[in-house]
């Protein structure tokens, strides 16, 4: 194996503990078959790692064809719809709480909004569907005079959105849906489905003709990844592990067209002519700098922490202020049953 999480290294809750043990001993997770590569179909892999940062037993392997890194065999559909609904807030946490957790999605939406002005491609946008919306944060900050619905599988996080006049709505009904959107917002939840290919076909079957889909993922070449050990980027629920190049050739698989990406992993798509991008072969290339930050010392890992918070910090005080305060104030209306 090329990496092996170090669980040592995390800091966890003792809900999460609980948990996970839970899971661990009940034999929970049930696999599917093996998946040829995602990205290009190949067939021959290598093994990256055997296990996830809470040393879940799953294996990562690394397309030699095209590069591409993912879990496999992952799994059943079946196994995941009973994970994401009764055990993924438990396993991942809430730093933050509710609202601090909503917060988070409300200025992702916000950012949305900025990235699509500044690409011109805003105008004309009248309606949205967040696939994947939790407590519906992001959905929140577009606009209150498009018509707005979310998706998702956990009904204590879509209880929380429809409190303050949301309309969220779980998974199951996503399919028989009807109705068409300007926009579909995908925020870090690629990565979690089991087939991205089909996933962003259904997904993109819910698009008016001039609809626009936006997602984010984690980037294994993220600039921000660097404020941690790369081996914690390995999470059970994360089966795809994405570059640009990948993440626009899986988009091309699918039939959609990037107009936008960046190695921070947000991207705008449409359905068009796609165009398959360049991808090396060789795990080396492919982890690229990743490798790199597996010798940093932990002052210089520190210092990328600090740096990236630094940013954070700055964009709230600029551009970001107002945003900030709008989601705060927004966040203060949630009721839940029992707080």
């Amino acid at each position: 194996m090329i990496l092996k999480p170090d669980q040592g290294k995390i800091s966890i809750s003792d809900t999460q503990r609980r948990r996970i043990t839970e899971l661990k001993a009940g034999n929970f997770f049930r696999f599917r078959k093996p998946d040829p590569c995602f990205a290009c179909g190949g067939t021959e892999f290598t093994d990256v790692c055997s296990e996830d940062r809470y040393g879940f037993q799953l294996e990562y392997v690394h397309c030699t064809d095209c590069g591409f890194i993912f879990a496999n065999p992952y799994y059943t559909d079946e196994c995941l719809t009973e994970f994401y609904t009764k055990h993924y807030t438990e396993v991942y946490g809430r730093g933050g709480g509710v609202e601090g957790t909503f917060v988070g999605e409300f200025m992702v939406g916000r950012k949305i909004t900025r990235l699509l002005r500044k690409l011109g491609l805003y105008e004309g946008i009248s309606s949205a569907l967040d696939y994947g919306c939790a407590y519906g944060g992001t959905l929140a900050a577009l606009p209150e005079s498009w018509r707005r619905a979310g998706y998702d599988f956990d009904p204590r996080q879509l209880a929380v959105g429809n409190s303050i006049g949301l309309d969220l709505r779980p998974m199951s009904e996503f399919a028989s849906a009807p109705e068409r959107y300007k926009l579909i917002t995908m925020i870090q939840v690629l990565e979690h489905l089991p087939d991205p290919v089909q996933s962003l076909r259904e997904v993109a079957s819910k698009l008016s003709p001039d609809g626009l889909i936006y997602l984010e993922v984690p980037g294994l070449r993220a600039s921000e990844n660097r404020r941690y050990d790369i081996h914690l980027a390995f999470k059970n629920c994360h089966r795809h592990m994405f570059t640009a190049a990948s993440l626009r050739n899986v988009a091309a698989a699918a039939g959609l067209e990037t107009l936008f990406v960046n190695e921070s992993l947000e991207a705008v798509l449409r359905p068009g002519s796609p165009k398959a991008a360049a991808m090396p072969a060789g795990l080396e290339d492919t982890l690229g700098s990743v490798r790199g930050r597996l010798r940093e010392t932990p002052v210089k890992r520190r210092f990328f922490q600090l740096l990236h918070d630094l940013r954070r910090y700055m964009h709230k005080l600029g551009a970001g202020r107002h945003d900030f305060a709008d989601a705060r104030k927004m966040a203060r209306q949630i009721k839940l049953e029992g707080k």
